[in-house]
């Protein structure tokens, strides 16, 4: 290119001037010097544009690496923050002071070296077994916790439902833990929650409680857990302690329940005749529109006679057999394979089954399921002064929002709440709406921090967190012009669907 204009001002000149040849060449002379320097300013500016482009692209990481800095910064200051507030208090009496994952108080028993140690070092316990509880019982029915200890299973499903009018027992025999998981209910607010100074089987007879003052976690009616869990250590002593003792039939029947939504039974080999003291319970709601299911322990993969044998009756009544494998997902089994899966096992009607299950594979062996839904309760929202809540004549207690423009018409808040326990992972809620058109949605986590929320074509909203969260939030706004009907509030956990 710079030969062609070079060639164009000499026969420019030759045709202007009639200049001699040397004049020309020296005119040339200098083209060729600017040209050179033009061709060295370009090479230079394209050497520019490659650092430009590189530091363009040092700058594009650094960015991404700040946002990953700020996002592990959030999450520790999260966890330290949860740590400053877990930390255990020691004040005598061989009793300690500490916090769970959902920051609530709770009293422990120092010298226990089984669930204690865990409360305070990790500030949860069987934190599967309580997740996949949340996802399957119906809040607003009756739940029993079986072999309560100091409480913390029964208090957490009980904070999460504080605003709804339903009821959970705790059964626990044991004198001194007994007290323990009362207590825990007053220092936390849970008058819906019921210690039960009794334990469940299948007699209203009076038993012996064997119990290790350095594990009261495995303290059983039967006698060879007890043993078992002192070979080895000749520090570890048991005792005969004297309690009570009824079925969960006449329970329920002296209560006047007659649908409960969800047991959990963790009585160290006990469970199968705890089991048939329920299996009235279980006989009647096999085939009920209600759901129900129990979530029990199966220590080292052993199945006692009387558990077999009640496994065996609820299967043949048509209940699902399933085992917890993960957070949220679980295992179809049968009772000749347990051997092969100890652990925790649930026994699920055919509503539960239907309404919560989800199947993701039936190719395999052991199918698999995923119980991938949270549905929040009306009654668990706090409604604004512009809204209010509709009540059934039935005592389920409240079943639909209502709300009405305000009169500047604006934006406004008609309910917020509940505050519920979700994991890392994906999420979307919906929102079962009557005459409703101008619902959005805003999320907080963690008290405070906001959730970012993507609106979907079918009316729902999907969510991502990035670490667990005891204080999920949902707020339900309305635009001014508009009026209706929230009737159901649903979170469905899509993580690795």
């Amino acid at each position: 290119m710079h030969q062609y204009w070079k060639h164009r001002i000499k026969r420019l000149i030759k045709a202007l001037l009639p200049a001699s040849a040397k004049d020309i060449e020296a005119v040339g002379a200098q083209l060729k010097t600017v040209a050179n320097q033009l061709e060295s300013t370009t090479h230079q500016w394209k050497a520019f544009e490659q650092k430009l482009d590189k530091t363009t692209h040092l700058l594009s990481e650094a960015d991404d690496q700040l946002k990953c800095f700020q996002n592990r910064l959030q999450h520790l200051e999260t966890l330290a923050i949860r740590n400053n507030h877990r930390q255990a208090s020691y004040f005598g009496a061989n009793r300690t002071a500490s916090w769970n994952l959902d920051n609530l108080f709770f009293i422990v028993n120092v010298p226990d070296c089984g669930f204690p140690a865990n409360l305070i070092r990790d500030s949860a316990y069987e934190e599967e077994n309580y997740q996949i509880t949340q996802y399957l019982w119906d809040w607003e029915r009756t739940f029993l916790d079986i072999g309560a200890n100091c409480g913390i299973f029964a208090a957490r499903l009980g904070h999460l439902t504080r605003r709804i009018p339903t009821q959970i027992f705790a059964f626990e025999p044991n004198p001194e833990m007994h007290e323990l998981c009362a207590t825990n209910f007053f220092n936390n607010g849970l008058s819906h929650c019921q210690a039960i100074q009794s334990a469940a089987s299948n007699t209203s007879s009076p038993l012996s409680l064997w119990v290790n003052p350095h594990h009261t976690g495995g303290a059983s009616v039967t006698p060879q857990s007890s043993q078992s869990e002192q070979q080895g250590s000749e520090l570890q002593t048991r005792k005969e302690v004297q309690v009570n003792s009824t079925t969960v039939d006449s329970f329920l029947q002296q209560k006047k329940i007659n649908k409960p939504s969800f047991a959990k039974i963790d009585v160290e080999h006990h469970e199968g005749q705890v089991l048939e003291g329920m299996k009235q319970t279980i006989t009647f709601m096999a085939n009920d529109n209600e759901t129900f299911g129990i979530i029990f322990e199966c220590l080292d993969g052993l199945v006692p006679k009387p558990l077999r044998e009640m496994l065996d009756t609820a299967t043949e009544q048509g209940y699902g057999l399933f085992q917890v494998i993960s957070r949220g997902r679980l295992t179809r089994v049968s009772t000749e394979n347990i051997i092969n899966f100890p652990g925790y096992l649930l026994l699920l009607n055919k509503a539960l089954i239907a309404k919560k299950l989800q199947p993701l594979s039936t190719t395999n062996a052991f199918p698999e399921f995923a119980a991938n839904r949270l549905e929040i309760p009306i009654a668990a929202m706090i409604t604004t002064s512009i809204s209010s809540i509709h009540h059934q004549s039935i005592p389920a207690g409240p079943s639909e929002i209502r709300y009405t423009a305000p009169e500047d018409s604006k934006i406004h808040l008609i309910a917020h709440g509940p505050y519920c326990s979700l994991h890392q992972g994906n999420y979307r809620i919906r929102l079962e709406l009557l005459e409703a058109k101008g619902i959005t949605i805003q999320l907080k986590h963690d008290i405070s921090h906001n959730i970012q929320t993507k609106s979907n074509k079918d009316g729902s909203w999907s969510f991502e967190l990035d670490h667990y969260t005891n204080n999920l939030e949902i707020l339900l706004y309305a635009s001014g012009a508009d009026q209706g009907i929230v009737k159901n509030i649903l979170i469905v956990d899509e993580t690795g669907l």
